[in-house]
């Protein structure tokens, strides 16, 4: 593959209402897309250094 893209869209989220009152959809929509950024970008590494 040379050109490959990855996206992801977070369009419903639920949480309980005990939760809603320590964090917020968008708080945990960003955390979810930092978490799967960090791994998209290890696995890119690894992926480049193979190629070399």
């Amino acid at each position: 593959m040379d050109i490959s893209e990855f996206q992801f869209n977070i369009s419903n989220l639920s949480i309980d209402k005990k939760d809603k009152e320590l964090v917020t959809n968008s708080v945990i929509s960003k955390k979810i897309n930092t978490v799967l950024n960090k791994h998209k970008l290890e696995k890119y590494e690894v992926f480049k250094n193979q190629e070399v």
